[in-house]
This record gives structure tokens, sequence and C-alpha cells, in this order.
């Protein structure tokens, strides 16, 4: 038969033949942009957000059953979906028909914000009801908190996400009654009926969801008849076997071929690392490849099996033997070691697709299973295609070398032999370690399995116990390739089992465990202690499942050393569990008639983002005559540029034209303030990833592919890297002079003699922070007549982007208009990092005279667009035996980057923040901007605010540790109008205290902090391997942009005759942060009129000029009292056709209309009374703030001793934001901003090669560029119990309806957990009678927190771990 050269899908219900190249495209692409379902997003294009989640249905003539699967469109091939029935969120629900319960429910409980993420949220969340159709039990909490652990959400901080979906699953009993999610349409109900129905979904009052069960929600009846045939698609580049014959032939024929399943590997490979695969042979339908049997010696798995699958099997396997009363359940420990490795495999999207033998032959070294299928013993069958001849190689002497394994010529891997456990004293246990919990790559994997048995001859000086009959150790991460640790299994064979050969299989383990300092990867010492901690780990969980199991061996603890085997973490501290959140908020009161402010109104996007339907850049349809553009970047931090040769890229089909600096018609410097940035670099490059050129082509694929082939000639310079190199050069920015900040006499107080202060000193060290918005930067330029040039661009400075623009094109301002749709996230990283792309695109677009494309792939965006600052600080406090710091001299480091961009600023705002709420009378700070030759740092929430407070509370830490007292006690009597304080910034601005003290009591009583420090101290005295942690943090964040010309704000509001309808276009973009809402609910109660009636539909340079970024946190305090201000106006002119006459809005604005008044009208508000302050003058002094936003956190944490996991067990805040607009919204940011600087003080760590830090890389190299290597927080990583409670009150300011902004704020309250870390690290070291201070560098990483604790265990064998720096990237 001949093969098939087409594949038949079902995209929402249509059949689709799809044949030719277009099979080998994405599924993302080729729903975006053929079938123009937009809704689902690309974030990350490697399987690690979740934004490009779909619903992957297929029948099973096996089990004659049908599965759905959430998947990554983005990895998924055209071609691997042949037989299947995709869903997107376009199928779900949708404004014009309703929305579906499980997208009503994200919308109603404030579930998303930029909404970018939202499309994949839902569609894991409906996989989910589709899959449980074939379950029994009813969906349970838990479910859904493990649901999500392939998607990632940078807004909300995950809890109304999780609260919107165990609500939705509540209402579910186990008989799945008519209040089920699917309605009547639950597979509990209708398992067999496949055709379509009409259906009734529990309706809820005044929503309008759906009540017909589009055909899209119906498997096609035709899949279930079809059957998987041969296929040959693309000119023979993607082949498809469904019989072993046709494989072996296939895989003979074209020997070069790579096998294929999930794709969930060498997709990312083909993208990022451009790997080139000549021909393609799927197996998915290779039937022996996807069965799971069982024998006598154990299971065969088959290699085509999914991650998926497997968990199934082993899931049913247990339960089928607990059901029996197997006494032989000992036999699967392996396997529920497997499956208790899956929990933290990678996403869920990427199990579902992802086999063990795609896993097994790309042989990582940090594999999370391959070290578990070492110590199991297994084997691996592989077939030799040419002569059909099987050999079996052990798992233990199968991976060769790095990314090698033994599989020769015309091999391939058949099926994986998993032997049973051979008794009940036989134990396979799982171990890994990686820098977040969910769906991250391991630091360190282990698999242990120790085989026992009783001591039949115990000498007179033994006590009963066990022999160890076997070992076998499996690591990943401590070599280039999966290792077996045949020195430590030998060592222990045949020894008791007691703490003598523990301690010396320790020994054993740190000498193999030996790794260089310049080892790849980086972190020698901490996968050293990980692998020395695994096996003790596995020890005590030996004996603890021994006295679990029969309850008679006790003796085993004493044997091991162990008061406490309770006290020793199993696997991990971090298992997963139900988590809580908590918000408080009073109604407020109406301002005035028909008043809306105050209310907790949804963001007026969510349906649009619940359903898809939101528009961000990229789903902007495609331009007439549009071309794709791809950046040429440099690869040298410093380098002089000798040749650039375009003739390779040039002849690639499809390249249109390649633009450089000779395009430029106007001026090639740029910058937001400063024009210290080239648009292209000219003659020399001064950071890796510097723009050279601009590739323009037909297609994306054409312009990378171009980008890469451009050949540039380098001349290396000296390169200034870390903020060490350029203090070590006086590498420090021209541009940007030293600020300063002084009161009293702070040198006076340290210089004198006998004055009987006492004085710390100490630094502080900060790491960066990668933004990471789910939507990447891009930007559309549209050239027009007479140099006219429309910008379409994912910014938040419209204004700014306009003026770069203008400038770099040689065309006035008037000609060049920026419009801002909506943005999939920003937090300062699109506040001017976005301007010189847009730059680069419009000077593409005036060359070509041709509309121009560039949407940045994320490990490029990463790369090019800069990070939070990093800082440095050296500090010398003096204070008083009560705690009362007296005087406070810091020095402040910021890495500027390669050019100024908002520095200055950055510099200026920390500063302002460096004593935090603190009454201090004595100040000396001085603040430097480090030139170095890496990417431009720059905007990010907080603003350089978070980075002074943390310097402050490390002081504040530093005093306390001195003089024995509890930090809070130090906090408490520094703080401002606290006993007898005064409430005077160091730079003479009076502060409202009154809430600051508000939300610092209100935190301490909200979470009960005494009695909880008490039991904390009671909880850390009874264990030594695991440490709890408390802290409380203050914060009085200044709002307003410091420099005082951003502080002023215009607006246009129009009434339409036609029916009363009001638009508003204001200079705020919308991000997430729900500013059209509140602008909305600002006019609605202004005019009195229903809020639906209001709209805002973008932000355009042509309706707003000079629009200052969207930034600062101030945007609705401005823009809000712009629109109100305008407002008024028109409420002004209409009053006179309204007074005394009972005439409805329409009819009021229909008869000014008749008599020729103004329907629109502009507002401009700028804020009153704040000063520039410079702070380059020592001893300035003004009022930069309009007022504070205050706050305060107390946060409870638990580490591991032995790996340095932390799991964040409580956190409650108390917020002060005077009478809130939205208070869902503003609750929404408090907990979005807490769960953000999370992940800057904990797990979030930018990592960048130089000469002393980082040295495995090379110098100036970008390693975390991506999902893969760059871990934000997950929806596990939120804290257990998350209380959030909003002041009643008011704003001390004259602000927009009396509240106070809200963006920024309570980001730095996270540093709460890392203080609470600090704290637990604090017990572990004073139990071993270390009470010397010890600094903790920022993010407080597993390494570090690993490193910094001190116990009897490792350190019996690495005595110095607890010494050791690691690196960090500043």
């Amino acid at each position: 038969m001949i093969p098939r050269q087409f594949v038949v899908v079902y995209i929402n219900g249509s059949r689709r033949e799809i044949s030719g190249r277009k099979t080998l495209d994405t599924l993302l692409s080729y729903l975006r942009y053929e079938e123009r379902l937009t809704g689902t997003k690309l974030g990350c294009g490697e399987g690690g957000c979740g934004a490009c989640t779909i619903l992957y249905s297929y029948y099973d003539h096996h089990e004659k059953r049908i599965y759905h699967r959430a998947v990554n469109a983005c990895l998924m091939p055209v071609a691997a979906c042949d037989g299947a029935a995709i869903t997107t969120i376009e199928a779900v629900g949708n404004i014009r028909d309703g929305l579906a319960p499980v997208q009503e429910a994200l919308a109603n409980t404030h579930g998303s914000q930029c909404g970018f993420c939202t499309p994949g949220i839902v569609m894991s969340m409906f996989a989910l009801l589709r899959e449980h159709g074939t379950r029994t039990d009813p969906l349970t909490p838990l479910d859904v908190e493990k649901n999500f652990d392939g998607n990632l959400c940078r807004c909300t901080g995950y809890r109304p996400i999780l609260d919107a979906y165990k609500g939705l699953i509540a209402a579910e009993d186990a008989t799945c009654s008519a209040q089920c999610p699917m309605g009547e349409q639950c597979c509990k109900i209708n398992r067999s009926r496949l055709g379509k129905q009409e259906i009734v979904l529990s309706q809820k009052e005044d929503k309008k969801i759906s009540t017909v069960l589009d055909r899209a929600y119906i498997f096609p009846p035709e899949l279930i008849e079809y059957r998987p045939a041969e296929l040959n698609l693309a000119d023979g580049k993607w082949l498809r076997p469904v019989t072993l014959e046709q494989l072996m032939r296939s895989k003979t024929e074209h020997p070069e071929a790579r096998l294929i399943v999930g794709n969930t590997e060498v997709g990312v490979e083909v993208k990022f690392k451009n790997l080139k695969v000549p021909v393609w042979i799927s197996t998915t339908d290779v039937p022996e490849l996807q069965r799971i049997t069982e024998d006598d010696v154990g299971v065969k798995i088959g290699a085509s099996v999914t991650w998926t699958h497997l968990n199934n099997y082993i899931s049913n396997a247990l339960k089928r033997t607990k059901l029996d009363g197997n006494p032989k359940l000992y036999q699967l420990s392996s396997l529920q070691a497997i499956q208790s490795q899956l929990e933290l495999f990678a996403g869920k999207q990427i199990r579902n697709v992802g086999t063990i033998a795609g896993n097994i032959v790309t042989a990582s070294p940090i594999s999370d299973v391959n070290p578990l299928l070492v110590a199991a013993c297994a084997s691996f069958t592989l077939l030799n295609c040419k002569t059909g001849e099987k050999r079996n190689v052990s798992a233990r002497d199968f991976f060769v070398s790095y990314r090698k394994v033994d599989l020769k010529a015309n091999e391939i891997l058949f099926q994986v032999v998993l032997p049973w456990n051979e008794s009940q004293f036989d134990f396979t246990h799982p171990f890994k370690v990686s820098r977040r919990r969910e769906d991250d790559i391991a630091i360190v994997s282990a698999g242990i399995r120790l085989k026992l048995s009783p001591n039949q001859e115990p000498t007179s000086s033994e006590k009963p116990g066990f022999i160890i009959e076997a070992a076998h150790v499996g690591l990943g991460g401590i070599a280039p390739r999966t290792v077996s640790m045949n020195d430590v299994e030998r060592v222990l064979t045949g020894k008791l089992f007691n703490e003598t050969s523990l301690k010396e299989g320790m020994r054993v383990m740190a000498r193999s465990a030996l790794l260089p300092k310049n080892v790849p990867g980086g972190m020698p010492e901490y996968r050293q202690s990980l692998a020395v901690g695994f096996l003790f780990k596995a020890f005590v969980a030996t004996a603890h499942a021994i006295y679990e199991r029969f309850h008679e061996h006790d003796s085993l603890l004493d044997s091991l050393g162990f008061d406490n085997v309770q006290d020793v973490p199993g696997i991990s501290i971090c298992e997963r569990s139900v988590s809580r959140g908590v918000q408080i908020f009073s109604d407020c009161e109406p301002l005035a008639k028909d008043d809306i402010t105050g209310r907790p109104v949804p963001h007026l996007s969510a349906a649009l983002q619940v359903s898809g339907e939101a528009k961000y850049l990229d789903d902007i349809p495609r331009f007439d005559g549009e071309l794709q553009a791809a950046l040429v970047l440099s690869s040298e931090p410093h380098a002089r540029i000798v040749a650039i040769d375009y003739s390779d890229a040039e002849k690639i089909p499809g390249v249109y034209e390649i633009i450089d600096v000779k395009n430029v018609k106007g001026s090639n410097l740029i910058g937001p303030i400063f024009h210290d940035e080239y648009c292209f670099a000219d003659k020399e490059v001064t950071t890796s990833g510097q723009v050279i050129a601009v590739v323009t082509a037909e297609t994306t694929e054409q312009a990378k592919e171009a980008a890469r082939s451009v050949r540039v000639t380098y001349d290396p310079l000296p390169a200034v890297v870390t903020i060490e190199d350029a203090i070590e050069s006086a590498s420090y920015a021209e541009l940007v002079p030293s600020r300063f900040i002084q009161k009293g006499d702070a040198p006076g107080i340290f210089e004198k003699e006998g004055t009987g202060a006492k004085i710390v000193k100490g630094r502080v060290r900060i790491g960066g922070q990668e933004h990471w918005y789910l939507e990447p930067n891009g930007t559309i330029a549209v050239p027009d007549e007479n140099g006219e040039m429309l910008i379409l661009a994912s910014t938040q400075s419209p204004g700014k982007t306009q003026a770069i623009v203008s400038r770099v094109l040689g065309q006035r301002a008037h000609k060049i208009v920026c419009k801002v749709k909506r943005l999939g996230g920003g937090f300062g990283g699109k506040e001017t990092r976005s301007c010189f792309l847009s730059a680069a695109i419009a000077v593409a677009a005036q060359a070509t005279s041709r509309p121009v494309r560039l949407v940045l792939d994320r490990d490029v965006d990463m790369m090019i667009t800069g990070t939070r600052h990093a800082f440095l600080a050296e500090y010398e406090a003096a204070y008083e035996a009560t705690g009362r710091i007296t005087a406070l001299r810091m020095e402040i480091y910021l890495n500027m980057g390669n050019t100024v961009d908002l520095s200055a600023a950055v510099l200026d705002r920390a500063l302002y923040h460096a004593v935090n709420c603190y009454d201090i009378p004595n100040v000396d700070i001085i603040g430097k901007a480090c030139y170095t030759n890496t990417t431009s740092s720059t905007a990010f929430r907080g603003f350089g605010g978070p980075q002074g407070m943390m310097i402050c509370e490390n002081v504040i830490e530093h005093v306390a540790w001195d003089l024995r007292l509890p930090p809070e006690k130090v906090r408490d009597i520094n703080m401002f109008g606290r006993h007898g304080n005064a409430s005077i910034t160091p730079y003479g601005m009076n502060v409202s205290s009154d809430c600051l003290q508000k939300c610092w009591e209100g935190a301490l009583g909200d979470s009960s902090f005494s009695q909880r420090r008490r039991e904390v101290d009671s909880f850390n005295s009874k264990h030594s391997y695991r440490k709890r942690g408390l802290s409380v943090i203050p914060t009085m964040f200044g709002i307003s942009f410091s420099f005082s010309p951003l502080n002023q704000a215009g607006a246009l509001v129009h009434i339409y005759q036609e029916d009363g309808s009001v638009l508003i276009t204001h200079g705020g973009v919308e991000m997430g942060q729900g500013l059209h809402t509140k602008i909305c609910q600002i006019a609605a109660s202004e005019l009195q009129i229903p809020l639906e009636k209001v709209f805002v539909s973008e932000t355009a340079t042509d309706k707003i000029p000079n629009a200052s970024p969207t930034a600062a946190s101030a945007s609705s305090d401005l823009y809000g009292m712009a629109v109100l201000r305008a407002c008024r106006t028109l409420k002004q002119r209409l009053e006179p056709f309204k007074s005394g006459l009972e005439l409805s809005w329409e009819e009021t604005v229909d008869k000014a209309w008749a008599n020729r008044v103004s329907l629109f009208a502009t507002g401009f508000y700028k804020t009153p009374g704040i000063d520039d302050v410079n702070l380059a003058v020592p001893g300035a002094r003004g009022r930069p703030f309009s007022y504070f936003t205050n706050g305060s956190a107390v946060s409870e944490v638990e580490i591991d001793v032995l790996t340095g996991e932390m799991k964040v067990i409580r956190t409650d805040i108390v917020m002060d934001i005077g009478r809130p607009l939205n208070p869902a919204i503003d609750i929404g940011q408090v907990e979005g901003a807490f769960v953000q600087g999370l992940g800057w003080c904990t797990m979030e760590e930018f990592v960048r090669g130089s000469k002393n830090e980082h040295v495995w890389l090379k110098e100036g190299k970008v390693f975390t560029a991506g999902p893969g290597t760059y871990k934000l927080p997950a929806f596990g990583d939120v804290p257990r119990d998350f209380r959030v409670r909003v002041l009643d009150g008011r704003s001390e300011a004259d602000t927009i309806c009396s509240s106070k902004a809200i963006g920024e704020p309570p980001l730095f309250l996270a540093a709460s957990v890392f203080f609470a870390t600090r704290d637990a690290i604090s017990y572990s070291r004073r139990q071993h009678n270390l009470h010397d201070w010890f600094a903790l560098d920022s993010p407080a990483s597993v390494e570090r927190i690993r490193l910094r604790c001190i116990d009897d265990v490792v350190s019996s064998v690495l005595p110095n771990t607890g010494s050791v720096n690691p690196s960090l990237s500043l």
C-alpha cells in the first residue's frame, strides 16, 4: 500500500486534510497563521509556560476509549496530529454565544490580569475536566492544585486561579450530579454517547453561559473508525510507520533519521540549537512500542509509552495490588519511585506526549528518571532494524558519555525492562533537587536501591538488624552522564545497615562526587553535598519504611543514630498540599450617588481573556506585503567589528533586504533620557546581544536562518562584566554622577572613639531579575505616505517610542503614531527596552517601504532586553544597646550595563528607600552606577526601591544578630513615629506614619506572631534537619516619578450622541493592572451612568501626546484625575440641559448635541506638591513623592537543611491602599507583586559568565535564557496559607477617590520570606554553636540555603560546606 501523503485532523470540530511542508509546522504555527485561531499563544516556544495549551483528543483502538490530553501546541508537529481532534480556546466559549463555566469561573474570581497566559490555563482546566470523565472518583482540590504544573502566570500570584477552579469542582459529587462543571455532557453520564447533543449547563443568575454544546466538544465519530495508516509527508521528511516491520524498513533506509514521538526534546533543539534533521520517523502508532506488559521478571515498557501512560499504569497496578491484598506489594517499589519522580518531571503537557525512550536516549546528564532506572537494575532491549536481532544492555552500562548511549548503527530502543523488587526489605528511593519544585530540570537527581536481609547471625556486640545485601546508586548531575556510584555500592554491600556503614558510604560518596570549580552548570560544592545528603536520606527512608511496615524494628533507628526519624525530610519537604487564601476588605462607602468606585468589579477584559478573544500585538493580522524580521546580534561582550559578511544570508530564499547602520537616515544614537545607545552597532559592540543588523524576509523562519548565516569578524577588547569588575577598574557611568543622601553627622559618629556605640559592618549582594512577561517584546512598523509611520508595539511607553522612532528615522514626531491595545505583562521591562526594537524595525520599514514585524523569541528577549539591576552595598551601622540605630553609612553600587537607560532614576529610588521606614538620625549614603559590558539593566517593578530596602533590612538583621535581639524588636524601635521617633526621611520629607504603624501592628496581630514564634522555637528544638523561620517586614513605598516632569497626564473623553456611550482615551497602557477598568469606574461614577456605557479602546500618541510611561505605580492616580477632570467639564456642559428636568442620560446628551454643545473634552492633571531633588548634590532636600503606600507582611517558612529546599507555610499581609478604586483588582496586585517578589529573593537567578563568577561560562554569556534555565515561581510555590487584609481608610494625600497606588509597593514584602529563610538557617547554625553573623546573598536559592546551613551529617564528610560562597552574577 502506498503511504498516505496527508494528515487528517479535526480542529474545533472541522475536518482538515493537511499536506506538504505545512505538516512539518508546529501545531501552534498552523493554528495561528493558517486557521487564525490566535487565542493559543506563543510564550516561550519550548513547552515551559503553558500559554500554548490545547486539548488533544484521540481514540485508543486497543482500549476502545477516547483520551483527552492537555498538550503544548508550540512543540506538537502538525504531522503528529493525524487522527486527532484538536480543541482550542475558541471552541470552549466566547462573548457572542456565552462563556463556558470553566471560563466564567476564572473571569468572575479575578483570575486574569494581563490575560496572555489565561487561554492556556483555561485549556489546562478544560482538559482536566475532560480527562476526569473516565474516573469514578470525584475531582479533589488537590487534583486542581497539581493540574497546572505546566502553566505559568506572572501577574496574579496564582491564588485566584486556584480558588476559581477549586470552587468550580466543589459542587461535583461522587455521582456527578447536574451541578457537574461539564453539565449533562459529563463523561460519567455520557461515556458511550458520541453524537452531538443539546445540553443544559448549570445556570447562574444574570450570567450568560453556553446552553448548546459546540460540535468541537464532541469527538468526531469519523476518528473512532479511523485507523492509522503509514504516512510519507513533506516529500519524505516525515515518515510514520504503523507496524514494526515498516519501522525497521524506514530506519534501515534512513539510518540518519531521528525517531520522534512527543517532540519535547528535539523540538527544542531544532528551535533553539538549530538542529538539522533530514528525516523524521514517528513511532506513535507502532503497537509493540506502545505496550506495557508484565511477567515474572518484571515490567516491560514499550519505548513509545508516554509518561502519563506509565504513571496511570503504576497507579492502577498499586490500586489493583492493594485491593487484591497481594502481599507482594513490595515488588512495586521501583515503580513507586518512578511515579514519585514523575510528580516533579516536566509539566503535565510534556508528560502527556513525552516518552520514556525519548528521555533515555536523549541521555541528559541531569535526567530525572535515568538514575532511577540505573538503581532499579533496569535493562534496555535494543532492536537492530536491519537484522531484526535484539540485545539487552543494562541501564548502568547504557550511558557512555555526554549525550552518548550504547546504540549501534541501525539500532533503536525497543523496550525497558524494569525488574520487580525482590523482597519486603528491598527499597528503591527517588531523589531530585532543582531550583524550583515544579517543572524544572534537576541540579542533582538520584535513584538509590537498598536491598536488605535480616542479620541472622549477629555477633555479641551487634544488635539484631539487617545486612545490606546489595546497594545500587545512580546519580545525575555529578558527571557528563548518568553514572553508577560503583565505589559507594562496593563499600556498602555486605555491611551492616547501621550508622557506621552509612558514614563510610557518605565518605566514599563525597570523594566520588567531587567536582572541579569550573564544572559545567556550576555549583560544585552544592552538588557534592546533595549526593551525600541523598545517601543519608535513603538510609533514613529505608529505616522508616521498615519501622512503618513491621513496627518491631525500632532498634534500627537507634542503630542509625537517630532520635527522631520524623525529623529527617524524605524525598522533599515540599510535598504538594492544598493551599488556601483569605482576602479581607471592607465595602467602601459611596462617594456620591451611583458611585461604583470602591467596588470589586471584574477586569473589563476578563471575558475576552478567558475566551482567547483579547488581542495582543502578534494577534494583529498580517498586513499586505508584510515582511518578517530577525536580529543579527553580537556574540562578544566588547569588541571591534572587523568585518560583516552578509553574502550567505542574502542567498537564502525569501530574504528581502538586510538593514544596518547604513540605512539610518536620522540619528543612530538613541536612548530614553541620554542618547548613549546605538540603534545599530557601528564599528564596536559593547555587550553580547547588541543589535548589528535586521534581516527582513517573507517568513520568520527565513529571516532567522539568514540572521544565523551572517558572519561577523571581531577583534575582542577587555570586558567589564560585574559590579566587582567595575569597582576594580573604576568603571563608572560618566553620565550618572554619584548620588548622595546625607543627614546629621554620620562620618563624625564613626570617627569618634569612646562614644559607647556598637558598630557592625557588612556587605549585601543582590542579583538581577528577568521580567518574564508572558508576551514577548514585539513591534510592527507600517510605513505610509509622506514619511508617515504607524508603530504598533508591545510597550509601556508609546510616547517615548514615538520620540525615538522619530529621531532615528529623521522624521518629525507628528508623522509617527504609536498605538498599543494591551500588553501581555510589562513590569517595567517594556518601559524603555522596547523602544530600541521599534527603532530598528522602523528603519527596516522605512528602507523597504513595506510593513515589518518582529516578535522576539523568548531566549532572545531574555538576552537583549535587560533585567532588574543587580546591586552591591557596603554598610556600617552604629547602634545602642536597645537596638536603636544612631548612624548609618552605605556605599551602594548598581550594574547599569552598557547604556544609562533609566539607571540614574533607579539609583535615586534605591537611595530614597535605603532606610526603608526607619528614623535614623545620622545617615551618609553614596550611590554609584557601574558601567559594564552587559545588556543595559532597566526598570522593573519597584524600580530600585526593593534593592534599597533589602540593603536596609540586612542592616537591621545584622544589628539584631549582634545584640541577640529579635529582629522585629529592632525594626519596631527604629520605625517612623514609634517610641517618640521622628517621621522625616533623610532627604527631608515629612511622613504620615499612622497607616505604617497600623500595618505593622496589624500584621503582627493577624499572624499571632508571638505565639507562632514560640511554636517555631519549639519545632526547631525538636528537629535537626528541618528548620522553620519567621519574619515580619514593613515597607513604605514612595508614589510618583522621582523626575517631576513625568508626573502629568492627559485624557480625552467623547460622548456619542447616538446612544450616550462614552469613549475614553488616555495616555496609560493596560498591561494587566486593571488601569482601564478603574478609569471606566471613575468615569461612570462621575457621569452617573452604567459602567457598560464606558469604554477604553487603546492608547495612541495621535490622541494623547507626550504621555509619560505607564510606570511608577502612578497611572491610576494620574490618568484617573485627568479623566475625572474631563468628565467634570462635560458634566458642567450638560447640566443646563438636565437641570429641573427628569431626562435620561441619553436624552440629556441628545439635547446638548442639538444645541451644538461640544460632547468631547480633555482633562489634564499634574501631581501637586512634589519637588525635583537633585541627589547629585550632597545634602539635597525636598519632597520627591506625593505620598507613601505602606504595608507589612509576616511569613513562615520551612527549609530542608540537607537540600536547601524551602516552602512558604503561611504569609499574612496588611496593606494600606487608602480607599481602593477596585479592591479585587488591588488585592490581585498585592498577591501578584508578592509572588513576583518571592521569585526575586528566593529562586529567580540571572546567570552570566564572568572571570570570577560562573567561570564555566564564556565571559558575558547569558545562561538563563528561557524557562528551562530561569525559574519564576509556579503554582506550587505560593504560600500554602496566603492571607491579605486591606486597611480601612483614605489616602492622606488628595488622590483620585482617596485611593493609593498599589502596583509596586507590595513586592518588597516578599523579603519576609527571605528573612524567614535566614531565620531558619540561623537555627541550624546556632544548633552547632555557630553564632557569627553570616551573609546570605539574594536570591536565597536552594544552593545558598544549603551551603549556609550546618548539620552533623554532611558536615562530617564535607567540613567546609558551610563556608562556601556560591557564585552570583552581579
